[in-house]
């Protein structure tokens, strides 16, 4: 086994590390503002140092559509800057790489690892600055004409109130229960017993009731986006990763009481799949990446 580099961008931010036998060897973070600076910097940066770790190939994960004829990213609702990774290579005059979507390598990563043996059709959601996603059917990745996996634009209501989305539209599950969404709850909260995001489903701090109609909030559309996507995909197993699964979390407990009370799945020739964090936790992404490579 070689010496693999896996970079994961995401809306905030860029995660890179060598990869070795499936496990991340060693790994850096750069946090960019998304104030119009370009991507292309910092991105480059971060293949030059695999490259000078002297890394076998170079696989990277993009938070939206990329377009895998040119080796380019097309942008997202999260980060609207088209990159050719091609022509960043070329110059760097390195040819071992790839680019794919962010969710579809985190998703395949944790499906190749530890699911493939176990299921055909699973599904993987990764909450960060939108949800991110991608969904196995029949044991095969489903990338319809490039952009198949946006699991954080289905729309889970229908209140014309809402803000609206970065792509536009307003209900989407991303901006309703986003990690990012979580932490903007915990800033207007201004409660001192929480210092991020994820404390929302920690079962070991003590709420107030605010706090506990917020969490509430998160987990009622979370289970919400779930159902949907079940009855569309009848997938066996949800994994949901993303930053927070780094930390301590009683979210998947809080799920599965909100779904057991909400829907009649309770029947014997069908049940709600299961739901996992992922065992990779935040460095699926970087995993996954170097995968396309490996």
């Amino acid at each position: 086994m070689g010496r693999y580099g896996g970079i994961d961008v995401g809306g905030t931010s860029i995660k890179y590390g060598i990869v070795l036998n499936g496990k991340v060897d060693s790994k850096e973070s750069i946090y960019f503002a998304q104030d119009g600076r370009s991507l292309l910097p910092d991105l480059t940066k971060a293949i030059r140092e695999l490259i000078d770790n002297n890394v076998n190939g170079i696989g990277i994960g993009f938070p939206g559509h990329t377009d895998a004829s040119t080796q380019s990213f097309l942008g997202g609702p999260n980060l609207q800057e088209e990159i050719s990774v091609s022509e960043i290579m070329k110059k760097e005059g390195f040819e071992n790489y790839k680019i794919d979507n962010d969710g579809n390598v985190a998703a395949l990563a944790e499906y190749e690892l530890f699911y493939k043996e176990k299921v055909k059709n699973f599904i993987f959601l990764s909450f960060g600055t939108g949800i991110g996603g991608g969904v196995i059917n029949n044991s095969n990745l489903i990338r319809g004409e490039g952009a198949a996996g946006e699991l954080g634009h289905i729309l889970i209501s229908n209140d014309p109130s809402l803000e609206e989305c970065s792509c536009g539209l307003t209900g989407c599950f991303e901006s309703l229960a986003s990690a990012k969404q979580w932490s903007i709850a915990v800033e207007d909260l201004q409660g001192t017993n929480l210092s991020k995001g994820s404390d929302l489903f920690n079962k070991n701090l003590a709420l107030t009731q605010i706090q506990i109609n917020k969490r509430d909030d998160f987990i009622s559309h979370i289970s919400r986006g779930l159902i949907s996507l079940y009855e569309i995909f009848d997938n066996q197993v949800f994994v949901i990763g993303g930053s927070f699964t780094d930390d301590e979390s009683d979210l998947v407990d809080l799920l599965n009481e909100r779904i057991g009370k909400e829907t009649k799945f309770q029947l014997e020739y069908r049940s709600f799949p299961e739901i996992h964090i992922a065992q990779l936790k935040s460095d699926a992404g970087i995993i996954g990446a170097s995968f396309l490579v490996q």
